[in-house]
This record gives structure tokens, sequence and C-alpha cells, in this order.
């Protein structure tokens, strides 16, 4: 195996053949001076929803955005909310910018995602919500099970879909689960606007709620303040770019699939390495593909290797967890040992490379690569 040119391990995802029906857009945009809350905001929020099957989708500019809008909305204020700590830190800072308490809980240890048993353990008589993030574009099977939980106690149920765009279980997609799913169309996510956010729900006092505070708490207008809101609104060029590239969604989710499935054939009997692999019933959008290496393996002597050796680009995801960054060890009190679970499995996790510009070739040498590196550092 020779090193190639650097393989990155991911890479924003427009779709190319989209570019000159948006550059399109865009001049209209630009000549009409309609730069926010115009028809392609509109087009976009309505073709959104019925993509993921609910009434409703509100644009905003990012998913922190949207998770803190909900969890204003439904009275995390004041009180607790239970997430794991296997995410993104803006996940549960939107607990906090919404004035309530964001509650860590441990990870399963096969899907890598929150799961009814730890909810369970940490509901207490403060708890107001759940907020379940769907890592790698992988739905935890307990979906159900967690949605009747939330409503038998009487609990909100919030989707993190930041890593799931038309990812489904038992042909219900990601977002449609819940109270509120709350999409991120960051540049490397499986769908992009440049940047932005969205609420998928079925609530329309959530819409109105939405719909005023991401411009200022307006109401019929800026100079009728309903609520306490930001400049939170999705611009008219990232709509636009959202309705192109929602059209190549599903072509680009079946290729990642493809390449997520490659892998997996490929590496499947590798030693010194665990895949972390949808549930039966799902069509993943496989945001991410992760893999757990055995604890024996110095994770980050091997990334380097990999890099040095063949030019191959390993991530992670999620490390260190929500309980171990500083911030949240100094506000709450949490330290290394609290959700082992977590702990073991995150630290010894790798995202292989997984894009669109991947040709099966490159996959074929990526496998070749890892499984070749991970016997040398499995024996060691």
């Amino acid at each position: 195996m020779n090193k190639r040119n650097i393989i990155q391990n991911t890479l924003p995802c427009f779709p190319k053949a989209a570019v000159p029906e948006a550059l399109n857009d865009i001049k209209d945009i630009l000549e009409n001076n309609a730069f926010i809350l115009g028809k392609k905001t509109e087009e976009f929020e309505k073709r959104f929803a019925e993509y993921i099957g609910t009434d409703y989708a509100v644009s905003v500019n990012s998913a922190t955005s949207a998770l803190q809008i909900c969890f204003s909305y439904f009275g995390a204020k004041g009180n607790e909310v239970i997430l794991p700590t296997n995410t993104f830190l803006a996940s549960p800072n939107a607990v906090i910018y919404a004035q309530g308490r964001p509650v860590l809980a441990d990870i399963d240890r096969e899907t890598l995602c929150l799961s009814v048993s730890e909810i369970k353990k940490s509901i207490t008589t403060a708890t107001r919500g759940v907020c379940i993030v769907h890592v790698n574009g992988i739905i935890t099977p307990d979906i159900l099970e967690i949605k009747k939980l939330c409503a038998e106690k009487d609990l909100f149920f919030i989707e993190d879909c930041a890593h799931a765009h038309g990812s489904q279980l038992q042909k219900i997609k990601a977002g449609n689960f819940s109270d509120a799913g709350c999409f991120s169309f960051y540049p490397t996510k499986a769908m992009t606007t440049g940047t932005g956010g969205m609420i998928t729900t079925n609530n329309k006092d959530l819409v109105n709620f939405a719909r005023s505070v991401r411009h200022h708490g307006q109401g019929k207008s800026l100079n009728d303040i309903q609520n306490l809101g930001n400049d939170w609104v999705m611009t008219e060029i990232s709509a636009a770019l959202g309705i192109h590239h929602l059209s190549y969604l599903d072509d680009q989710i079946e290729r990642r699939s493809q390449i997520a499935d490659r892998y997996t054939d490929l590496l499947s009997s590798t030693p010194y390495l665990r895949i972390v692999k949808p549930t039966a019933g799902q069509k993943c959008c496989h945001y991410k593909y992760q893999a757990i290496l055995d604890k024996s393996i110095d994770k980050e002597g091997f990334k380097q290797s990999l890099f040095e050796n063949y030019g191959v680009k390993l991530g992670s995801v999620y490390w260190p967890t929500c309980h171990l960054q500083p911030v949240y060890k100094k506000e709450f009190g949490y330290k290394l040992g609290d959700f082992p679970i977590a702990e073991e499995a995150l630290s010894s996790a790798i995202t292989l490379p997984l894009h669109l510009d991947l040709k099966d070739e490159d996959v074929d040498f990526i496998a070749e690569c890892v499984s070749s590196e991970i016997l040398k550092h499995g024996a060691t």
C-alpha cells in the first residue's frame, strides 16, 4: 500500500449538480433584495416538513437555536432536562440558555445512544423533559419506549437530529417521533444550507412561538414584541440551498449507505475493532462511520500512524464527552468515572472517512490500511 493524497475524514456535501440552479436562485434573491423570511424560506419549510412527515417545519440559523427555542417553549426554565453525555456541548448548553439544568446520562454500549433504562435512572421530581441524540445517524431502538415513558411521566420529548437527516426506523423518519425534532445544516452535515437549522413538529403553538422568537419575539411586526427572542432567522440564500440539496438527499444517503456497507463487509472480521452499526429495521443516513478500538490500542498513536503512513485522516465523535469538558466539570461537578460506558467506548472510538468524494477504491484502500495498522498496534 502506497501513501496517497490526503483522504479527509469529512467534507461538505452540497450536490454539485444543483449548483447552476442554486446560483440562479441566489441571483434572484440579490436582485430582488429579499434576504430573510421570504418565499424561499416558506418553500423550504414546506418541503422539509413533507420530507420528514410532520405537519410543520420552522427554519432557524442553527440546531442550537432550534433546541433552545424548543426547551424554552416546553418549560425547561427552572427544571431539569435529561440528555446523553455523548453529544456536542451545544445540546446541553441550549438547556442552560433556556434557563434549565441539563442532567447528563450514560449511553447504551452497542448503539452509543441514550437508552430508556438510563433515562429512568435519571428522572427526578424536577425533570421536565428528555432530549435524545441520534449519534452518527443511528436512531436508538428504544425510541418508542422512550416516547411512551415521556407520555406516562408527562415529560416533553425532543430529538436532536443534527446527525440524522433522512434516517428512519420502522419507516418513520428522525424528527417525527417526538414533540419536536431539531436539525442542523452545518457545512459537513449530511445536508447543508451553508449553515442553519430546522424545527419539525406537529404542534401549531410551538410553530407560532418559534416563528416569533426567531425574529426578536415579534408579534404582528417588529413594533409588536410579544416574546423574548433573538436574531435566529435563516437567510433566503440558505433556504434556497436547502431546497436544492433536499432534492438530492435520498440519492446521497444511498451512496453513504453503500460506503458504510462496503466498510462493514471489509472490516467486520478485523480483530481489535468493533463497528457501531444501526440496529434492525433502520435506514441510516450514515453521517459518520464509527468503530471502537480495543482498549489495548493507543487511539491517538493509531490515528497518527494512519495519517503519516497512508494519508488517511481518522476522526472521533464527542470525545471528551460533555461531562468531561472543563466547563461542565467546573459548573456541575462532573468527573471521570461518572458515566463508565460512555468513557470506555468513546475514549477508544474512531470514525473512518465518509463523504461523497470517496470512490469504492478509496474505501477499499482505507479498509486495508486500517486492517494492516490495527494488527500492528493490537499485537503490541
